[in-house]
C-alpha cells in the first residue's frame, strides 16, 4: 500500500505542469502503467514464489517505484522503457524457481556451458560492440518495423555476471584439495577479467574479480587467500591507473574535482551539489535541478533522488540495499548444499559490491567506476539480471 501510495503521489505531482497550470495526460498514463505493473507484480510473485519473503519483494519493488518516478521526472520516455523492461523481467521470473528446482537438470555438470556461453557473449562485444564512457561494453541493435525505426542496446557483461556465478558454483561445489585444485577455475576467471580489462570496462573487471574472491572464500574458508586477492586487486588497480587514461582521469577528478570543474570534475561536483544542497528533506519532487548532472539517468540517479527527496531518503535507500544483502546472505547460510551456497554467495556479493561501487562513486567515497545502481538506474539488461538474482534468492 505504501508503494502504491508513493507512486500515485509522485506521478500526480509530475502530472501537474506549473508553467501553464495544466494536467499532463502522458505522465498520468505513465503513472497508470507503473501502478498496473506493481499490482501485476504482486499477483505474479504471490503465485510463483509460495515460500518467498514478501518483505524482500516489497523492498525491491519500492526501489523500482523510486526509479519509475525519478526517471519520469528526468526523461519520461526512458521511464516507459524501464516499466516495460520491469514487466518483462517479472513475467520471466517464475521460470527461475521452475528451472532451479527441476530434478531433470543438474546445474553442477554444466560448467563448460557456463564458461563457453560467457566467453562468447564477452567476445561478441569486440565484433558488434560500441564504446560508451570510454569502455567497449555495449551492443546496439537497430531494425525497422514498417516505417518506424527501433533500436535497443544491451550489456553482455550483465548476463555473463549470472553465468559466471553459476560457473563458480559448479566449479567450487566439488571438494577442493590444495591450491592447485583451484588453478583451473582461477585461470578461467582471469580470462573473464582480462577480456573486460581489454574492453576498458574496469568496473566490470573489478566486480567479476570480487565475485570470484567471494565464491573462493565461501568454498575454502581461507582468509589468507581472500586477502591475497585483495592485495592483487590493489596492484592491478595501480597498473590500470598508469595504463588507462580514463582511469587516471577518474582518480584525479576524485582526488580534486575542483581542479578541472568544467571538464573532468563537472560530473562529480554537480552530484555533490545535488545531494547536499537541499539538506535532509530535499527540494521536493520536480523542484530540483538534477538534469545538470551528466548521464544522471544511469550513473547518477541516486544523486537525483537524494536532491529532490532529501538526504534522509538517500540514507534509507542505502538501508534498503543493506536489507536486500541481509536476506541474500541469510539465504546463502541456510542453503542445503555447497552449490546453492556458493551460487547465492557469488550473486549476492556481486549485487552488494556493485551497489557499493556506484553509490560510493556518486558520493565521492571512492573513484567513480560507471556501473549501474541496481533497480534504480535506467537500463534493461541491468534490471533483468538484478531481478534474476532476487528470484534465485527467493527460490532457495
Amino acid at each position: 500500500m505504501i508503494i502504491i501510495l508513493f507512486a500515485v503521489t509522485g506521478f500526480l505531482i509530475l502530472s501537474y505542469v506549473r508553467e501553464d497550470i495544466r494536467f499532463e495526460k502522458n505522465i498520468f498514463l505513465y503513472g497508470t502503467a507503473a501502478i498496473t505493473f506493481f499490482i501485476y507484480s504482486f499477483i505474479v510473485f504471490d503465485a510463483a514464489f509460495k515460500r518467498c519473503s514478501k518483505t524482500l519483494w516489497n523492498a525491491v519493488l519500492f526501489l523500482l517505484c523510486v526509479s519509475f518516478v525519478v526517471l519520469t521526472r528526468l526523461t519520461p520516455a526512458l521511464a516507459l522503457k524501464q516499466i516495460a523492461w520491469a514487466a518483462l523481467a517479472v513475467t520471466l521470473s517464475p521460470v527461475v524457481p521452475i528451472l532451479l528446482n527441476s530434478k531433470k537438470i543438474d546445474f553442477t555438470k554444466l560448467k563448460l556451458f557456463y564458461l563457453i556461453s560467457g566467453l562468447i557473449l564477452l567476445v561478441s562485444v569486440f565484433i558488434y560492440g560500441s564504446i560508451t564512457g570510454g569502455a567497449l561494453n555495449w551492443i546496439d541493435f537497430n531494425f525497422t518495423v514498417g516505417s518506424r525505426e527501433i533500436s535497443f542496446s544491451f550489456q553482455p557483461s550483465e548476463i555473463v555476471k549470472i553465468l559466471f556465478a553459476f560457473f563458480l558454483a559448479a566449479s567450487f561445489s566439488s571438494p577442493i584439495r590444495g591450491i592447485l585444485s583451484i588453478a583451473g577455475e582461477a585461470g578461467a576467471a582471469a580470462v573473464f577479467v582480462m577480456i573486460l580489462v581489454i574492453q576498458r570496462d574496469l568496473g566490470g573487471a573489478l566486480l567479476f574479480f570480487m565475485v570470484f574472491m567471494s565464491a573462493l572464500y565461501v568454498a575454502t574458508g581461507s582468509a589468507r587467500l581472500f586477502f591475497a586477492g585483495i592485495i592483487a586487486a590493489a596492484l592491478a588497480g595501480s597498473f590500470a591507473y598508469f595504463q588507462f587514461d580514463h582511469v587516471r582521469i577518474r582518480v584525479v577528478s576524485f582526488l580534486n574535482p575542483w581542479a578541472d570543474f568544467f571538464n573532468t570534475g563537472n560530473q562529480i561536483m554537480h552530484s555533490l551539489f545535488a545531494i547536499y544542497t537541499n539538506g535532509f528533506w530535499g527540494s521536493g519532487l520536480n523542484l530540483g535541478k538534477p538534469l545538470r548532472i551528466p548521464v544522471v539517468e544511469t550513473d547518477f540517479i541516486f544523486a537525483a533522488a537524494s536532491e529532490e527527496f532529501g538526504l534522509i531518503f538517500g540514507v534509507l535507500i542505502i538501508v534498503i540495499y543493506m536489507f536486500i544483502l541481509f536476506f541474500g546472505a541469510r539465504a546463502a547460510l541456510r542453503a542445503g548444499d555447497d552449490f546453492k551456497k556458493i551460487l547465492l554467495a557469488a550473486l549476492v556479493s556481486g549485487f552488494a559490491f556493485q551497489t557499493f561501487l556506484i553509490i560510493g562513486g556518486v558520493i565521492k567515497l571512492i573513484p567513480l567506476t560507471g556501473v549501474t545502481t541496481p533497480f534504480l538506474s535506467y537500463g534493461g539488461t541491468s534490471l533483468l539480471t538484478s531481478l534474476i538474482i532476487i528470484a534465485v534468492v527467493q527460490s532457495y
